[in-house]
Order: C-alpha cells, then structure tokens, then sequence
C-alpha cells in the first residue's frame, strides 16, 4: 500500500522529485518534478490530503549553502 508521498533532491539545483512509496520507503512510484524546496513541500502536502498517511521530505533545503 503507497501511502507516504517522499521528496527527494533531484538531479539539478533547486529540483525535486515527488514518489508514492509505502511506509518503509520501498515501492516508489513517481509522481512529478517540482522546483524550489518549498514549492515542492506544498504540493506533496496538497497532494497529501485525503490521499496519503505521511509526507516524508529533507529537514532543510539540501541545495542551501549553509555559512
């Protein structure tokens, strides 16, 4: 059962890729392609509701430059 959307970095800055997967990560499925971090949080939650148990995504922005 695919109940958890995970965002993953993609292959480019400021890509990231969107999968259907069951709890313990396994059975991906894609879904899209979304640029910028928070753009792509939103539209895993929006696809989240009523669709999906969990939204699993990085702590932070893999693609900031930390100081």
């Amino acid at each position: 059962m695919l109940n958890t959307i995970t965002v993953e970095a993609g292959t480019r800055k400021n890509q990231f890729c969107l999968y259907w997967q069951d709890d313990d990560g396994n059975g991906s499925e894609f879904i899209c392609t979304v640029y910028g971090f928070d753009n792509a949080c939103r539209v895993a939650n929006g696809i989240s509701v009523e669709q999906a148990e969990y939204v699993k995504t990085p702590g932070s922005n893999p693609f900031e430059e930390v100081a």
